[in-house]
């Protein structure tokens, strides 16, 4: 919902409030379609400027967190030859959740995934401190 006053894009885009949410209604469909079409001009770009410079070069996509936005995954996967995450192993014992890498089978069109970062917490780093979420 805009805030108080603001009936135009140049309105909000002047506003100082804060622009909500309001539960119950479809604004998230407007954030998701707006999502969708940033992710696809970014990855379409990004990908004919890395064609003109290099034809055979190998596309990575950005290297996702653990916690990605599927509307963004498939914007990307038509137009990069791999997608690269992190994985943060969900469990101490180092136990790997295949519905994340499923997922991205899926939305990806079944493209080859390369993990740049894999990692689990330890229940205290170097300095001694705790972290913030010690394994059971």
């Amino acid at each position: 919902m805009p805030p108080k006053g603001v009936e135009t894009w140049d309105q909000l885009l002047a506003a100082e409030a804060v622009t909500k949410l309001r539960a119950g209604h479809q604004g998230i469909q407007t954030v998701r379609a707006w999502t969708g079409i940033v992710a696809e001009h970014y990855y379409a770009l990004t990908e004919k400027a890395i064609r003109a410079a290099d034809p055979d070069a190998l596309l990575f996509g950005d290297r996702l967190p653990i916690y990605y936005d599927p509307i963004a995954i498939r914007a990307e996967a038509a137009h990069v030859d791999a997608i690269a995450t992190n994985y943060n192993v969900d469990a101490g014992d180092g136990w790997v959740a295949r519905y994340y890498f499923d997922a991205l089978h899926t939305l990806t069109g079944g493209k080859p995934v390369l993990i740049s970062e894999w990692f689990f917490a330890a229940t205290e780093n170097r300095s001694g401190n705790l972290t913030t979420r010690p394994f059971s």
